[in-house]
């Protein structure tokens, strides 16, 4: 396929950026097309019979648009109509997976040959119980064309025209993997850590801690108990040690109530030491009862997580 060097400039040019430690124009790219497809994509799965909210869906989206292979794919020359496709077939087979997930109910029209002619001849419809099979790919070239004006030059240029200073109160960027890319960006510029969502900040903190020698335990992030991550040391001096992390992302100081909360679970789950991890500061309050249980309780402030990050880096890249 012929490719226009023109048209093509600035999304290559921004994936290019990326690769080469300035981030800042992919992210916001990905940011704003992520919500652009989950909005298509919420209403496209409601039309068909499925629910799904714009938060699921963009979470779905996101990691797949920050993905290395995509951006060093499209950094080496892609024109638009394979970036489009490229996307769309990475967003198609992402949510193919959580297919599953989803709720169907019952189509309001019992119309079964309308319905088929909307579905398609590859999409069954059960006329015993009115609901139709579906997915994502149900309005493909919808999908496209949704992509196709996100990535034109002049959105692209209006995107990421935004003034970067706010970033950290308005957007929150998910990586699909703890990679050296994120610990440049971090070293770089420590103010990005409230900028990642909260799975990310919990597998942030599980990489550099196995990076320092632990063997981690990473909770499913749901229903966990308030419990994030275990981090175990099995051949210590001293024995065998087992440690509880509980990761907060906060704006405002951490206050003594949570603090207090993490001692019940020092307890519940008899372990060697607890410890909360913020990307936020904590209160004097907060302060004085770790200095109280010292031996059981550790704090680890937006400073201390970036000791965890600086020290891991350490061991694991060369920059």
């Amino acid at each position: 396929m012929r490719r226009n060097v023109k048209e093509n400039s600035k999304i290559n040019q921004i994936a290019q950026d990326y690769l080469n430690n300035d981030p800042t124009a992919w992210l916001r790219f990905s940011e704003t097309l992520a919500s652009k497809v989950a909005e298509w994509g919420t209403q496209a799965v409601e039309d068909a019979g499925g629910m799904i909210t714009e938060v699921e869906l963009k979470d779905i989206v996101l990691p797949e648009l920050l993905s290395p292979t995509l951006i060093t794919l499209v950094s080496k020359g892609m024109d638009h109509r394979e970036v489009i496709e490229e996307i769309s077939r990475l967003i198609d087979e992402v949510v193919s997976k959580v297919e599953a997930g989803f709720e169907f109910k019952p189509y309001k029209t019992t119309n079964i040959d309308d319905l088929n002619y909307w579905l398609g001849d590859d999409k069954p419809f059960d006329d015993k119980f009115g609901y139709g099979v579906t997915d994502l790919s149900l309005n493909r070239y919808s999908l496209e064309e949704t992509i196709a004006d996100q990535i034109s030059d002049e959105r692209i240029i209006k995107t990421i025209a935004i003034p970067i200073a706010n970033a950290s109160e308005n957007i929150i960027f998910r990586f699909d993997s703890i990679d050296p890319m994120l610990y440049k960006m971090l070293l770089d510029d420590p103010e990005l850590l409230g900028t990642l969502d909260w799975r990310t900040f919990e597998r942030l903190l599980a990489d550099a801690l196995e990076s320092l020698e632990y063997e981690i335990e990473l909770q499913k992030g749901t229903k966990d108990g308030g419990v994030d991550i275990f981090a175990i040391k099995r051949n210590g001096v001293m024995g065998p040690q087992r440690f509880l992390i509980q990761a907060k992302r906060y704006k405002n100081r951490v206050g003594v109530d949570p603090v207090r909360q993490l001692m019940f679970l020092h307890h519940d789950h008899r372990v060697t030491k607890v410890c909360l991890a913020t990307t936020s500061t904590f209160t004097r309050g907060a302060w004085q009862l770790a200095e109280q249980y010292k031996w059981q309780l550790e704090l680890r402030d937006f400073q201390g997580v970036h000791d965890w990050i600086r020290q891991a880096a350490k061991q694991k890249f060369t920059f």
